[in-house]
């Protein structure tokens, strides 16, 4: 039997570290924006129930624009094709996540998102239940 990597490259030359699920760990998160609620700060437990590969670095721009061509972005934010993805919204994320699935040949049942009723990433589209 093979044993599994624990990284590996995609076809857009991103490298993924595999996170190896089931997995608990401890979530602390800080905030640094004006009017923060500490209470929703507290330290809490979570759960990866499945294999995870996370991204090693960032997005970059010209990553996005093989995605889509004519994205366009604040470069006061990010002043170059090779710098970090700026201006991306919650739903464009995961389309370009599922877009990544699609050039890699992983089946469509594999893929973390699911569109909304109308095949659209925004309102009303919701992630894979974990099977």
């Amino acid at each position: 039997m093979a044993k599994e990597k624990d990284c590996f490259v995609n076809g857009e030359e991103q490298t993924f570290a595999v996170v190896r699920g089931p997995v608990e760990f401890t979530l602390v998160l800080r905030s640094r924006k004006p009017g923060r609620n500490e209470a929703n700060e507290l330290p809490h437990r979570k759960r990866i129930p499945r294999r995870l590969p996370s991204g090693t670095k960032e997005v970059t721009m010209e990553q996005v624009q093989r995605f889509r061509p004519k994205y366009s972005w604040p470069e006061r934010f990010s002043p170059g094709r090779d710098t970090p993805a700026v201006s991306m919204n919650w739903y464009e994320a995961a389309e370009y996540c599922n877009w990544l699935s699609a050039r890699e040949g992983i089946p469509r049942e594999q893929w973390c998102y699911e569109p909304n009723k109308d095949g659209e990433y925004t309102e009303g589209m919701r992630m894979k239940a974990v099977t």
